[in-house]
């Protein structure tokens, strides 16, 4: 679970730089 949360996490950061 925590893994997916951490995958999760990296996916909203990657999508917020690529926002930017």
């Amino acid at each position: 679970m925590w893994a997916t949360l951490r995958n999760l996490q990296k996916m909203v950061a990657l999508l917020n730089m690529a926002k930017l």
